[in-house]
């Protein structure tokens, strides 16, 4: 019974390089119209429903089924099935039945013992781990270049702020002449530090923003605004410039007054 199943379930398709009915007979009605597949006509006997994309990006609707004997006779020159679909009752039962199918293969291929096995089988399960690994993976790939990027943003401000406390060094020295602490010398960079974090971070957003809404609206993208993200974007991109900042901020409250007077 399973293999009559089996036969029964099995779908062979072929690509066609015009999709949709409409594209291939001008909007009229395909049944009893002949294509050819391989130079081998075929008779039309009835069209599917509109499906769509499915889970995996594929087109359903740009399919057609012909006769599995005569595809394996007439047209790929086979005498073995080379893939086999399978479509299960409820997701509960795909492990259960990916066994059985498992057992039948091996059966039928004559697998004994402890021999590996000479097919492939790949359950909407298996697809699914795949599918968020990959996704683990690129977010992965996609924090790394983000960190990377805010180390080399950071080590900018750093040698910005650094090349700033040399070039200002007489001004430091005014004013801690005229009675600034140096906790007033390290507020004083750290905001210029912030100010150049956030202004760093601002561009990027507008940047990214302006990215997503042009994607969405003149492609053919669905792209969608986090705005959680922005925020966060804009807190990190602070911290960075704070954090980059406190050295510069330390070494320029360190300045001796009456030697930053002397220096032009």
């Amino acid at each position: 019974f399973l293999w009559l199943f089996f036969f029964c379930v099995v779908v062979v398709f072929f690509f066609v390089w015009c999709v949709g009915v409409g594209c291939l007979f001008c909007g009229g009605d395909p049944v009893g119209q002949v294509v050819k597949v391989h130079f081998i006509p075929f008779k039309i006997i009835g069209v599917f429903e509109a499906k769509g994309v499915d889970t995996n990006g594929l087109d359903q609707d740009d399919l057609i089924f012909i006769p599995l004997p005569t595809l394996m006779r007439r047209i790929v020159n086979q005498t073995h099935v080379s893939r086999i679909f399978v479509k299960i009752s409820s997701r509960k039962n795909i492990s259960k039945a990916s066994g059985k199918i498992r057992e039948l293969l091996r059966e039928s291929h004559k697998l004994i013992d402890e021999r590996e096995d000479d097919f492939s089988l790949v359950s909407q399960l298996d697809m699914e781990e795949m599918k968020r690994e990959t996704s683990e993976l690129f977010t992965k790939l996609i924090v790394g270049v983000a960190a990377i990027s805010l180390l080399v943003g950071g080590i900018g401000i750093l040698a910005v702020m650094l090349i700033s406390v040399k070039e200002r060094t007489k001004e430091i020295g005014i004013r801690r002449a005229v009675g600034a602490t140096r906790s007033d010398i390290i507020r004083q960079f750290l905001y210029e530090s912030l100010i150049i974090g956030f202004m760093g971070g601002g561009i990027g957003i507008a940047l990214g923003v302006g990215l997503t809404l042009g994607l969405t609206h003149w492609g053919d993208w669905t792209l969608v605004l986090d705005q959680d993200s922005i925020w966060t974007a804009s807190w990190v991109c602070a911290l960075i410039g704070v954090v980059f900042g406190v050295f510069p901020a330390i070494k320029a409250s360190k300045l001796d007054p009456m030697e930053a007077l002397t220096i032009e």
